[in-house]
């Protein structure tokens, strides 16, 4: 029998950026879901952050991981991280990594869609799609509230749809 291979833990979060927090922890803002809406056919923004969070046997310390930020085959951000700089207790049987790759100033086009790529050796991990599309956005005070009056409290409400 062919011995199990571990299963490769791994989860992608796309955001505005994210703060470094006392005790390991991190704080994300402007966190997407899996669409980024833009006003118009494109627009410009300061930064977006993709934060990879990857769970390890302690045995895969010794491969070098690449990780990249694409847009269909375009490579907007790349890296790669030695995991045998990682100190781990003698009796650690995981290892917990997280890496961050920010782009930016970043041309967003309609119909975009950003995805993370890594790869170490034998464990290959594509994150989901952030797709980027176009909405309108219309005061909540414009639309009508159950009884036909229209609200008081202006808020915004987003009413695009993915294409």
């Amino acid at each position: 029998m062919k011995p199990r291979r571990p299963k490769l833990v791994a989860h992608t979060m796309f955001c505005d950026f994210v703060t470094d927090q006392a005790d390991q922890r991190f704080t994300p803002f402007g966190v997407y879901a899996s669409t980024l809406i833009i006003d118009g056919a494109e627009a410009e923004i300061p930064r977006l952050t993709a934060f990879t969070i990857l769970e390890l046997p302690p045995k895969y310390r010794s491969t070098i991981g690449h990780i990249a930020l694409m847009e269909g085959r375009n490579v907007l951000a790349e890296n790669t991280f030695p995991f045998s700089e990682i100190q781990l207790d003698e009796e650690c049987d995981v290892m917990l990594v997280q890496m961050r790759l920010e782009v930016g100033p970043l041309i967003l086009k309609h119909g975009m869609e950003l995805q993370v790529v890594f790869d170490a050796g034998a464990f290959k991990y594509r994150s989901f799609g952030l797709l980027v599309t176009t909405g309108t956005y219309v005061p909540m005070s414009e639309l009508p509230s159950s009884d036909g009056s229209p609200k008081s409290k202006p808020k915004r409400v987003n009413l695009g749809t993915v294409h």
